[in-house]
């Protein structure tokens, strides 16, 4: 073993000033010959002893060693270089150095070459932290379970604290640096790493449950926190405080403890050490979400699989990327025919555009769902009505992955529309195309019978158009005397079941002479509380004419417009009850032409109707409008006087008028076709007050009268008188 370098080798590199950690002497052979230690220390981790003729390439890095060797070289030829090469440490590890190469005459003249060592690894330490960082980020993520990666990480944090070995923490307050450790401590069911600042004698220390919060904090009381002794150790050491930074979220799952005295370095150790911790965390939580992750996805592949409706994922170009049976089922293909398709092409052309277009908007961030009735196409072109819903799914960036569609079946619901469309379609056509008028009203509410719609033939009717009908009250379109009956009759149409049926004389202008049947029947709608019923408005004023015209006739003479036979007794008969209740008296007069033959006879029937037409204006002239005229057949005319004084004398004289105001009328020359007829009138009275008298016993008074004027010359008029011995012609006057 060679000679140890003198005493007087200062502690400094004379050439460049620099202070250094040792000086080592190299032989031409490239054996270490001296070797000086500056305080003891050792060169990353070698002492003394272990470098004395040792080889000194076998220390460097091969990637360093030429340039090592061209140093060594120019320092021989007289040249001082200086440069930065990896140096092997005591551990293994390589280090970075500052060398600085000089030449110094040795024994028997020989030249050796001087090398100044001074340790740089702190300038390395970011760019070798960092690839720790890289190999555990590759390490973790290959990790088949939460165990593993904390495993992996441990380990990553241990190297990374023994990179910190020339170097430690930095303190936020700038305190002093001191050299560090790595220790791991497990304290109960707690794991944890301990990166512990100490002189290399201190004991390790487990963490403080107390210390397991989920921030990164500086623990001010370490001699709280410890137990008294181990605290007062730590105090006495110049430890006052502690960083410790939780590793995992949410809550932490470790920590990593970081003592600090004297620190004074760089702040990039303690961010560089939370990073290794924050990436362990983040592993053990993205393992931890990966698990909850497989049993959501679990549990969405079963509700995916089993739903009852259709479910596809979609790509974002449409292409199916899976399906459930049920859609399978609805289309009508298996799962594998469906996972070569996409969407447009299952999709009906008429609906392809709207759907596309919602694609469009969702992707562009302008809408997050949507949802459309479409049809969809099965193999034989069958078409599906389907209610498609749709929501995208995007990654942490914001980028579609694919969209979530859920196709229920709607065919049946469809059909129902369109069934009910058709049935709507057709009571239009009906509604609006009926020769017969027909409206919807309301039946509820305040005014029950307001107008909702018309057809044309309502307005035709009403000569109203349609925005006059709308919000009118069908019972304001009638006659007064009946509006208010219904109005009653068309509130009562909210019962169901309920139908209503009248005739009504309509009282719009120039409407007044039209009659119409109204038919209205409730529209069951059980879904609301409003109640509406359709009208059938019928015209019937031909109908009621006829039907008016056949009663008239029923009751009339045909000749001359007169009450018949049978009318008369009626109104006889009526008037007698009136007067029974009044006290009134009634007058009867039975009237006969005077040589009315002769005209027949002379100018034929023809002109003998055209007298008898005459003679009743004439007698109808003489009459009040209460009173009844009337026809018996031939020339006989019976006429009813109502109401006349309940005093006998008075009610004689008033019929003794009439008779006198007919018998003058009568008596003037009628202007016929060819000539001139004069006629007069044979006149028979009798009065009667109450129901003392039949309709047939009145009637044979007033004949008998008639024919005792008759008697008595004619052209004149008599009263019934009670004589047991006239002549009767009751049998004349025929049943009544």
């Amino acid at each position: 073993m060679t000679d140890s370098v003198p005493t007087e080798v200062p502690s400094w590199d004379s050439a460049t000033g620099a202070s250094v950690a040792a000086v080592v002497v190299v032989g031409a052979d490239g054996m270490i010959r001296k070797v000086s230690l500056h305080d003891s220390a050792a060169v990353f981790g070698w002492t003394e002893s272990d470098l004395i003729d040792t080889s000194g390439p076998q220390l460097i890095h091969p990637d360093d060693r030429e340039f090592a060797a061209r140093m060594r070289q120019a320092a021989l030829e007289g040249t001082t270089r200086t440069g930065e090469i990896r140096v092997r440490a005591a551990s293994g590890r390589w280090v970075w150095a500052e060398c600085s190469w000089r030449s110094e005459a040795g024994r028997d003249d020989a030249r050796e070459v001087v090398v100044s060592i001074r340790d740089v690894s702190t300038k390395y330490l970011d760019h070798e932290a960092m690839a720790i960082l890289a190999d555990l980020r590759s390490l973790i993520s290959e990790a088949a379970d939460v165990d593993e990666a904390w495993r992996l990480g441990l380990d990553a944090a241990i190297r990374f604290g023994n990179l910190m070995a020339a170097r430690a923490w930095v303190r936020h307050d700038d305190a002093l640096v001191v050299r560090a450790e790595v220790g791991i401590a497990t304290p109960g069911p707690q794991r944890s790493l301990s990166l512990t600042a100490h002189d290399g004698t201190a004991p390790h220390h487990p963490v403080p449950a107390a210390w397991l919060d989920p921030a990164t904090r500086w623990v001010t009381s370490v001699v709280e926190d410890y137990s008294r002794d181990e605290g007062t150790w730590l105090a006495d050491q110049g430890y006052p405080t502690a960083l410790v930074i939780p590793v995992g979220t949410p809550g932490p799952a470790a920590v990593i403890e970081l003592f600090g005295s004297t620190l004074s370095d760089t702040a990039s150790a303690t961010h560089l050490a939370t990073e290794v911790a924050a990436r362990l965390g983040d592993v053990i939580e993205r393992k931890e979400l990966e698990a909850e992750l497989t049993r959501i996805a679990s549990e969405f592949r079963l509700s995916f699989e089993e739903a009852a409706i259709g479910m596809a994922l979609v790509a974002p170009d449409g292409s199916l990327l899976r399906v459930n049976e049920a859609l399978c089922r609805l289309l009508d293909r298996d799962p594998g025919e469906m996972l070569a398709l996409d969407f447009q092409t299952i999709t009906h052309a008429d609906d392809l555009d709207l759907d596309l277009a919602n694609v469009e908007a969702m992707l562009a961030g302008e809408i997050r769902s949507y949802q459309m009735e479409k049809r969809y196409l099965r193999p034989d072109g069958q078409v599906v009505w389907a209610l498609l819903s749709v929501s995208l799914v995007r990654d942490q960036k914001g980028e579609p992955l694919h969209f979530i569609s859920q196709i229920q079946d709607i065919s049946a619901r469809k059909e129902a529309e369109r069934l009910l469309e058709e049935s709507t379609a057709r009571f239009r056509a009906a509604f609006d195309d009926s020769a017969v008028g027909m409206a919807v009203i309301e039946v509820t509410g305040a005014r029950p019978g307001r107008v909702v719609e018309t057809n044309s033939a309502v307005r035709m009717l009403t000569r109203l158009s349609g925005d006059q009908l709308c919000g009118a009250v069908l019972s304001d379109l009638v006659a007064p005397e009946s509006s208010s009956l219904l109005a009653e009759a068309l509130g009562d149409l909210g019962v169901p079941g309920a139908v209503h049926n009248s005739e009504h004389q309509l009282a719009g202008a120039g409407t007044e002479d039209r009659w119409v049947r109204i038919t209205a029947s409730p529209i069951a709608h059980a879904e609301s509380d409003q109640r509406f019923a359709v009208v059938q408005m019928e015209d019937i004023t031909e109908q009621r004419r006829t039907r008016e015209d056949l009663a008239h006739r029923a009751l009339h003479d045909p000749l001359t417009g007169l009450a018949n036979r049978q009318l008369v007794a009626e109104r006889l008969g009526h008037a007698l009850l009136r007067s029974e209740r009044s006290g009134s008296h009634v007058g009867l007069m039975f009237l006969d032409l005077d040589r009315f033959k002769a005209v027949n006879d002379l100018w034929g029937h023809d002109q003998g109707d055209q007298l008898l037409c005459a003679i009743a204006e004439r007698i109808l002239s003489c009459l009040r409008p209460s009173d009844t005229a009337g026809r018996f057949g031939g020339d006989e005319f019976v006429l009813v006087c109502d109401d006349l004084a309940a005093d006998p004398t008075t009610a004689q004289r008033e019929l003794d008028e009439v008779a006198e105001r007919i018998g003058a009328a009568v008596a003037i020359p009628v202007p016929l076709a060819s000539t001139t007829a004069e006629v007069s009138a044979s006149i028979g009275l009798t009065l009667t007050s109450g129901s003392g008298h039949s309709v047939t016993e009145l009637l044979a008074h007033a004949d008998m009268a008639m024919y005792q004027a008759k008697r008595r010359g004619r052209a004149r008029h008599e009263w019934y008188e009670e004589d047991p011995g006239a002549r009767p012609h009751a049998e004349e006057i025929g049943p009544v």
